[in-house]
């Protein structure tokens, strides 16, 4: 009985030097007096994991060199590799890459290390595990990829470090949407630059509306990236499903900048939408009064 407790109380204490990271000579001596390298908390979360979420490199590299398993999987099927990339710890996702941890595991979600790096905009994580020759197409259970999720986030340096890997600009999620078309919609103009540098699909009709990433950015008001694709040489009489031009999404929506910047690259005023009615038309119709005025 007095081994268990000591064992027990070896255990927890480990768990604790996790937590709060303690330098590689106290992890030794617990780990040399017995204490459990995978003891686990109810969520499963053991030592190496601890350690990985709380970003203590040293303390991984110790357990590491003891044989702790890598590939343990806690609540939701986190891994330590994922949690440091979640946190964007990244000497510990280098030291856990260097182990050989596996770089395409999921979790519950169906997002690798390179999605939730993205995701959270963890551009250090990104690299580390460019390097490693981790998938930058891998996509989550909604088809999404990490650029895809770095676009969509407005995480630049993420969506540059992608680029610069060649990751797919164009790759479409299961509702037919790419990275262009989610950064036009939230309006992240670093991220629309960057992927009309390496030739992004500037034209692309998503697959509800049909609706390019001009519409979209009209339709929003996002202006920087109406300017930047307007620069781009966007075809500004690009029409949706509905016959409606990015003029008609910008005047409906009484986004009067971005209207001035269609007028001023020439977009055609009289263009009629499957209803018949013209740009100006629909600023009336929703009361936009700065527009029609404009």
């Amino acid at each position: 009985m007095g081994n268990t407790a000591s064992c027990s109380e070896l255990d927890t204490a480990l768990l604790a030097a996790a937590a709060i990271g303690d330098g590689p000579p106290e992890v030794r001596r617990l780990l040399e007096a017995g204490a459990n390298k995978e003891a686990a908390k109810a969520q499963g979360w053991t030592p190496l994991f601890i350690a990985c979420a709380q970003g203590h490199e040293a303390f991984v590299r110790v357990m590491l060199a003891a044989g702790a398993n890598m590939e343990v999987v806690a609540d939701e099927g986190w891994t330590p590799l994922l949690i440091a990339c979640s946190n964007g710890h990244e000497g510990c996702v280098r030291a856990m890459l260097w182990a050989g941890a596996n770089k395409e595991a999921k979790n519950k979600y169906g997002a690798t290390g390179m999605y939730i790096a993205c995701f959270n905009g963890h551009a250090g994580c990104v690299r580390a595990l460019l390097g490693a020759g981790a998938n930058k197409e891998a996509k989550n259970k909604e088809g999404a990829t990490p650029l895809y999720t770095a676009c969509e986030k407005g995480h630049a340096a993420c969506v540059r470090a992608l680029l610069g890997a060649g990751a797919n600009v164009d790759a479409t999620t299961k509702f037919g949407s790419m990275p262009m078309h989610i950064a036009c919609f939230n309006g992240h103009e670093a991220c629309v630059r960057a992927l009309l540098e390496v030739g992004a699909n500037k034209e692309a009709a998503e697959k509800s509306l049909g609706a390019t990433p001009l519409y979209i950015a009209c339709q929003n008001g996002h202006e920087a990236c109406v300017r930047a694709l307007l620069e781009a040489g966007a075809n500004k009489e690009a029409a949706s499903i509905n016959g409606a031009t990015s003029l008609h999404m910008a005047c409906q929506s009484g986004h009067v900048e971005c209207v001035r910047l269609l007028l001023e690259a020439s977009a055609y005023l009289e263009s009629l939408n499957k209803n018949g009615a013209t740009p100006l038309y629909s600023a009336c119709q929703n009361d936009s009064a700065r527009t029609h005025a404009s």
